[in-house]
């Protein structure tokens, strides 16, 4: 055999040993990437796996699963984890760790999004002013404003630095007035007073954006007295109220007059960047954050003096898709409705919609617990609450905290933060021992407890959540 004939003999060697692994490995890498591992001695040769996405506030904390530390730090995804039950502990320094079991399933991410690691220890700040009657928060967290009888006598309190914030200059011309209403208005920067002096009543809104307090001069717009004030839309620039059962609109800073949005409103709410409204014959109708007006679904008339016996205050909970969930307040009651079925829960005290996990928050005297909310109902499937703490008694609730990660409550003298994340069951982590009689608020935008007690003129903030921590959620679906 010749010199030629042995290296071409050789390079066939060389290639049918290249294609042989190539076709033996090719599928192992190909199970690889799509999370499935190969276990020759189990009962299961072939298992799909899951992922863990994990962020926390603190960011930077170790990772622990079933005991054994990872070599990742939030924020981290883990993959082809096997299914299963999975003990998940986070860990930092000068942070009281967090524990909870977490269900790992095949082919999903399981979301363990703005995990609280709570600070060992609390820094309190406290203030001590003159009596007020009521404290009331803005929609965006940050300020607070401490209600008196008249507007010579209110304050403002910084919920961020824990100080009281110089009154705008332009509320001096209101002293004299009486307040005899405050609006907060959902999902904006406005508070509104009703202020009552010689010349009758007068509407203002207090403004926060920029981080500065300023005053608007709403009563010409009006006309009349609104009975309620819904909902404000930035995008537009537009106020939405009620007088009577008539929805109307006006520009917040321009000269425009009102105008009428619809007749017969039993109910309204918003979601996300909409506004809905329910007329009494069941149709509801959505205004965009463009203001243009969309159709929904239609609720039985029959269905409404069924559930509502024609209730007048329906809050409304929109989710994408042809579903739609009502909760009226007045009866302690949640309604889901679709084009097929309706459910309902009886005894709610509260309620949020979770927009990022799909899913309605609820709270009684004694649980809380979910609802998530399916792209479209299925005639069978049905949405169920998913209780993360049924207690036997009776627990005072607090809200929901760290984008809603959390459940804060008291009980027994205590303030207690309970895990409310999907696929989780955590324990419960004591905040606050020894708690007097106080009303208790929570600040989202500061990470702030305040706890108040307005005859003493007395002012307490503890901060209970570390800086925001960096979310994976965009990255992993």
């Amino acid at each position: 055999m010749s010199i030629y004939s042995e290296i071409t003999f050789a390079r066939k060697i060389i290639f049918w040993v290249l294609l042989a692994f190539y076709i033996i490995t090719l599928p192992i890498l190909l199970m690889f990437a799509f999370g499935i591992t190969l276990e020759p001695r189990g009962n299961k040769p072939v298992i799909r796996t899951g992922i863990l996405e994990v962020s926390s506030r603190p960011s930077g904390s170790l990772i622990k699963i079933n005991g054994k530390s990872v070599k990742e730090k939030t924020p981290a995804v883990i993959e082809n984890m096997k299914p299963g039950i999975y003990t998940i502990t986070l860990v930092k320094d000068k942070y009281r760790s967090w524990e909870a079991r977490v269900e790992i399933k095949a082919d999903s991410v399981t979301h363990l999004d703005s995990v609280i690691l709570f600070p060992q220890r609390l820094k309190q700040k406290s203030l001590l002013i003159k009596p007020f009657r009521n404290f009331i928060p803005f929609a965006n967290g940050e300020y607070a404003l401490l209600l008196s009888d008249s507007v010579n006598n209110i304050s403002f309190y910084d919920i961020k630095s824990g100080t009281i914030l110089e009154k705008p200059e332009e509320l001096a011309t209101y002293d004299d007035y009486v307040i005899i209403k405050v609006e907060n208005v959902p999902s904006s920067d406005l508070v509104f007073l009703f202020l009552l002096g010689a010349e009758g009543i007068s509407v203002i809104g207090l403004d926060t954006q920029m981080g500065k307090l300023r005053i608007q001069e709403l009563t010409e717009k009006f006309e009349t007295l609104p009975d309620k004030i819904l909902w404000y839309s930035p995008y537009l620039d537009m106020i939405y109220f009620l007088k009577g059962e008539t929805l109307y609109s006006i520009g917040k800073n321009d000269e425009s007059t009102r105008n009428l949005i619809a007749s017969s409103v039993i109910g309204t709410g918003y979601y996300k960047n909409s506004f809905f409204y329910m007329l009494q014959n069941g149709k509801i109708f959505e205004i965009n954050r463009l203001g243009i007006k969309l159709p929904h679904i239609k609720i039985e008339e029959e269905k409404i003096r069924r559930y509502f016996g024609g209730g007048k205050n329906l809050t409304i909970f929109y989710a994408e898709g042809k579903k739609i969930g009502i909760f009226l307040k007045e009866e302690r009651k949640l309604l889901i409705v679709s084009p097929e079925r309706e459910l309902t829960w009886a005894g709610i005290t509260g309620e949020e919609v979770d927009v990022e996990r799909d899913r309605i928050l609820l709270w009684t005297e004694k649980g809380v617990g979910t609802i998530n909310i399916p792209d479209r109902f299925l005639d069978n499937e049905l949405p169920e609450v998913n209780w993360y703490l049924n207690a036997i008694k009776k627990i005072n609730p607090i809200g929901p905290i760290g984008n809603n990660s959390h459940f804060l409550f008291s009980r027994e003298g205590k303030i207690i933060a309970k895990p409310i994340l999907p696929k989780t069951q955590g324990k419960e982590y004591e905040i606050v021992e020894g708690l007097p009689k106080e009303k208790i608020y929570y600040s989202e935008e500061t990470g702030k407890l305040v706890m108040v007690k307005p005859a003493k003129g007395q002012i307490r903030s503890l901060k209970i959540i570390p800086e925001k921590g960096f979310s994976v959620s965009k990255i992993i679906k």
